[in-house]
């Protein structure tokens, strides 16, 4: 795959967003028919599903037939990873493999064929950022959720260099101390930085202490966490730029997205189906309900009825931009905190992609109760060591933050949310009083 076929896919996308909703809803049952056939007759998790169902897949012809289905979740696919869950007539050596960020605390590997690579990665992310007001050839900061070595190493593959096709990038890894990024982030002036809001809460009270006003992007896209009305406040004022919000995650990439009139969140519905459930029943417009996603694109390893742990609203209101994809509004998730420790901030990805790199881990929370205690909390598989797994999370942790730092491993049968029905996957009781508006 390459430029063309982007470029392609970009062309299809940029006239898909003006169609009708009975137009798109057309070309999404189209989709949505052909993943559903393919799914059964390639993917034995799938087979095996729809056999058990009493379900035939020429039964799945609508986003309202999806109901007949039952609902799909990480440990679903965690545990029939790779044999059951990846098409049997795809060819793995040639298709790409999507990490969890850490912001889930459920690890999980995505895999997804060329195709679906080129045209989720890429073409259905340029479709937003084009709608919101970035050109061809305007300079772009992504804060990424890597180590630099391998930001290096895929600065040197082809998928970097095809994302420079549209912006010229650069890349920060969030795992550095946020004051190292200054000097890139003053000398490259970018007109628009792609982040964590977490990490634009912390850049933007750096930049108001040490009075820097050279750090002056034209707008900011902050995802992979939930986006409350203070950070954005802060980031609106603080840089006196236009804030764009994405909603996504690792398993189909963008989801929606705000366009410039900032009404809600235009639903990519030519890339994905969105269900808005609660008590197994999908919900009635301005009512919340957990979000439910069917990838129409990715057949390497298609999800059908995914539940991704967030929760969202849907609404039937059009936008004024004129577009005909729709809205979802209040968006509520992923929280993660920054963590202080006695002589440095640290990001909490990097806390998060230590416990992804340990096997053995099927869910986590990790609390920063004061500076030098940190406490993970963790529900084990059951055929692991628990010894050996904590064994490791004090080795690993002491080794990034210090021998000084008391790491307390817990072992736990169940994570709950908390009464909001938000999961916390970090939680800093000391940046939560050092870091505000």
């Amino acid at each position: 795959m390459g430029y063309l076929h982007i470029l392609y896919y970009l062309h299809q996308l940029q006239k898909n967003q003006w169609l009708t909703l009975p137009e798109l809803e057309k070309l999404q049952h189209k989709k949505l028919k052909a993943i559903v056939r393919h799914a059964y007759q390639n993917v034995k998790f799938y087979h095996k599903m729809f056999d058990r169902w009493g379900i035939k897949p020429r039964e799945i012809k609508t986003k309202e037939d999806l109901t007949k289905l039952p609902l799909i979740t990480k440990s679903d696919i965690t545990n029939s990873f790779p044999n059951d869950i990846v098409a049997n007539n795809i060819d793995m050596e040639r298709c790409h493999n999507s990490r969890t960020s850490g912001s889930t605390a459920e690890p999980l590997t995505s895999i997804f064929d060329e195709k679906s690579w080129d045209f989720a990665k890429y073409a259905v992310k340029m479709r937003a950022r084009l709608a919101c007001g970035l050109n061809v050839g305007d300079r772009m900061i992504c804060i990424e959720a890597s180590r630099n070595d391998l930001l290096q190493r895929e600065e040197k593959k082809l998928g970097f260099r095809i994302g420079n096709l549209f912006l010229k990038r650069k890349y920060l890894s969030v795992f550095n101390d946020i004051q190292d990024h200054l000097p890139v982030l003053t000398g490259f002036r970018p007109d628009a930085i792609y982040g964590f809001p977490s990490y634009f809460k912390l850049l933007a009270q750096l930049v108001q202490e040490k009075e820097i006003n050279s750090i002056r992007p034209k707008m900011f896209f902050t995802s992979g966490e939930l986006l409350d009305k203070a950070t954005r406040k802060a980031i609106n004022s603080v840089f006196e730029a236009e804030l764009f919000d994405i909603y996504g995650n690792t398993e189909v990439k963008e989801v929606a997205w705000e366009c410039g009139e900032h009404a809600g969140y235009h639903i990519n519905m030519d890339s994905v189906v969105v269900e808005f459930i609660r008590d197994g029943e999908p919900v009635s417009e301005g009512e919340r309900g957990q979000i439910v996603i069917t990838s129409l694109h990715n057949y390497a390893m298609p999800l059908l009825r995914y539940t991704v742990g967030d929760v969202g609203v849907p609404t039937d209101d059009p936008c004024s931009c004129g577009r005909g994809l729709p809205l979802m509004k209040v968006l509520e998730g992923r929280l993660i905190d920054f963590v202080v420790l006695p002589s440095r901030v640290v990001s909490p990805y990097l806390l998060t992609d230590i416990l992804e790199g340990i096997p053995g881990i099927v869910r986590y929370q990790i609390v920063q109760e004061k500076k030098d205690k940190i406490m993970v909390q963790f529900i084990p598989v059951k055929s692991f060591s628990k010894q050996i797994i904590c064994r490791q999370i004090i080795e690993q942790y002491q080794k990034a933050l210090g021998e000084d730092i008391d790491i307390k491993p817990i072992i736990v049968d169940a994570l709950p949310r908390d009464r909001s029905g938000k999961f916390r996957v970090v939680i800093s009781k000391v940046s939560s009083n050092q870091l505000s508006f």
